[in-house]
């Protein structure tokens, strides 16, 4: 669903086929499993070619696929919950990680939206180059739409605080804008699908940023609270 809702493409259709590329490298290593457990069944010949055994060991080919991601995720945690929870018996140690979380956190923002701010600038760009006659201007009434939407959701305090890092800017030779003459159905729905990609991207982006900052909060009050004991 994800895939078929940041596809770039404007047709059902082509949403459902773009969804089903993205999600090829799931379901192929789905597919090696199912495979080779079907392969060294029939070796052994211990099953039959028949629809029972068939839909029997289907499932367990996803059971096995859904306790490897769940041993893989499991074991990240294993891992990284005992060791945040040692972190945080060190105040000072838990307040500088903080303030790096978030330093990193307001970088990460700042470059999503340098990334958005060129892409709106792109379409935008083409909106007043391209004929109205044009077949794709209805394609691009769309994207354009998405821009603006897109638009009213970059403001952050990464932009203007006051004590925010230095950035450089983005606008190069090497991200020129696109040629409206030469324009093609392939290459709007990729600007298209870029868009949605970093609009996603920097909301997600917005939110670990301001989780950051009431994490840092919260540990900041926390310190002083201790101190005043």
């Amino acid at each position: 669903m994800r895939s078929f809702s940041t596809a770039g493409d404007f047709t059902t259709m082509a949403k459902l086929r773009t969804a089903l590329v993205d999600n090829a490298l799931y379901y192929t290593s789905y597919l090696v499993i199912f495979i080779t457990a079907l392969v060294y069944l029939l070796a052994k010949k211990a099953i039959k070619l028949d629809f029972g055994y068939l839909k029997v060991l289907l499932i367990t080919a996803a059971n096995t696929w859904g306790l490897f991601l769940v041993i893989l995720f499991l074991g990240y945690g294993l891992v990284a919950v005992p060791r945040a929870l040692w972190s945080a018996g060190n105040p000072l140690a838990s307040l500088r990680r903080a303030y790096f979380t978030l330093s990193q956190r307001n970088l990460e923002l700042a470059d999503e939206e340098d990334k958005l701010d060129e892409l709106i600038e792109q379409v935008e760009h083409l909106k007043a180059s391209l004929p109205l006659s044009h077949p794709l201007q209805p394609h691009l009434l769309v994207v354009a739409k998405q821009a603006q939407e897109s638009h009213r959701t970059t403001e952050s305090p990464s932009r203007s605080a006051k004590n925010a890092p230095p950035r450089l800017s983005t606008n190069s030779s090497a991200h020129a804008h696109p040629d409206p003459a030469g324009l093609s159905l392939k290459q709007l729905t990729r600007l298209h699908r870029s868009l949605k990609s970093t609009r996603d991207r920097c909301a997600r982006a917005k939110a670990l940023y301001w989780d950051a900052v009431k994490q840092a909060i919260w540990i900041e009050d926390l310190n002083t609270f201790r101190s005043k004991q």
